[in-house]
């Protein structure tokens, strides 16, 4: 559902449908693409991801999000949508091993680095047949006029393997078709349009009952987002990953559905 920009004098308030996402029983692969705005020999691998929109598979069995690192800032340009906490993400990899460097553009598949798009290589990963299903509540009203508690996201994980284990749900809003004129640095004078970018990120860990843990994290509010960030969709995506490792074991995700009920002032 396209959504466009909308004039600051409407009063806006956004609805989710009452969206339910429920993931495969087999792994979702989730592609993770570490790039900035500061960074020259970025725009190839975000052109490439932008590709993913109209892919019959996105959402479905692949799910990729645009982290956009902080530390390439200091050469003249910041990324507007730079955050720390996605650099430590790309240096967490790396310091468990599942990724050899810390570079832009990066790539992560399912967990592990992935140099496959250098070289031009189909994408494969390696996939749990029985990674568990994952079930996520979206909440009908995504307002700033609703209290916190009214916009939680229900989180359901169903599992056998990681039941032992302790385990933390991440959510993350995406913005496509965002638009940007580049003044400063290694992309001076380029206007870039930019697809899947990370835009509001947060975490909780998950409570287990038995088969299964159990959730809840505030869903960012979209009136705020929209403005700061006006784009021509929005998605959410949805993961679930041990305590102490990023690596993705089940993720789901989809268009976020939402309209805004406005207001003439």
């Amino acid at each position: 559902m396209r959504i466009s920009a909308l004039p600051l004098l409407l009063t806006l308030s956004w609805f989710a449908n009452g969206q339910t996402l429920v993931s495969p029983n087999h792994q979702t692969v989730m592609l993770e693409l570490y790039t900035s705005q500061g960074c020259s020999s970025c725009p190839p691998a975000e052109k490439w991801i932008s590709g993913f929109t109209d892919d019959p598979k996105l959402w479905k069995e692949l799910i990729p999000i645009n982290f956009r690192v902080d530390y390439w800032d200091y050469l003249g340009w910041r990324d507007r949508y730079s955050n720390p906490l996605f650099s430590e993400r790309q240096r967490r990899y790396q310091r468990l091993g599942h990724s050899r460097t810390v570079a832009t553009p990066g790539f992560i598949l399912n967990g592990k680095g992935w140099n496959g798009w250098f070289y031009r290589k189909s994408m494969t990963a390696e996939s749990l047949s029985n990674a568990g299903v994952l079930t996520v509540d979206i909440p009908d009203d995504l307002s700033s006029n609703k209290t916190a508690q009214s916009k939680r996201t229900n989180i359901q994980f169903e599992h056998k393997q990681e039941k032992l284990q302790a385990l933390t749900a991440h959510l993350v809003i995406m913005g496509f078709g965002l638009e940007d004129y580049i003044k400063r640095g290694e992309n001076r004078g380029k206007t870039f349009v930019q697809d899947f970018v990370a835009l509001a990120y947060d975490s909780a860990p998950l409570i287990s009952q038995a088969d299964r843990s159990v959730t809840n994290i505030a869903f960012p509010d979209m009136t705020t987002l929209v403005q700061a960030h006006p784009a021509t969709q929005y998605a959410v995506a949805v993961w679930v990953s041990k305590e102490n490792d990023p690596s993705p074991i089940q993720a789901v995700g989809d268009w976020i559905e939402m309209g805004p009920d406005t207001h003439q002032e």
